[in-house]
């Protein structure tokens, strides 16, 4: 696994995120956003861009570095 997600980060929800909760078509699988900020450790603040646009809280074990191997489908 590669390091934790930090603030400024650009993000993604993960492949197995998207997997494990039936998520193949929409918005959601196309989202990228920027970690503002992480809330207890354990919750990220996301500005997200284009397909969801505005602010949201994930947990950050459901997201991904844009580029990084968690965004594989394999």
């Amino acid at each position: 696994m590669s390091k934790p997600i930090e603030i400024g980060d650009r993000v993604a929800y993960s492949a197995k995120f998207l997997r494990d909760t039936v998520q193949h078509t929409g918005n959601v699988p196309f989202a990228r956003g920027v970690v503002v900020s992480i809330l207890d450790g354990w919750l990220a603040v996301i500005f997200w861009q284009e397909a969801l646009r505005g602010t949201g809280r994930v947990n950050v074990g459901n997201l991904a570095r844009v580029g990084s191997p968690e965004m594989s489908i394999n």
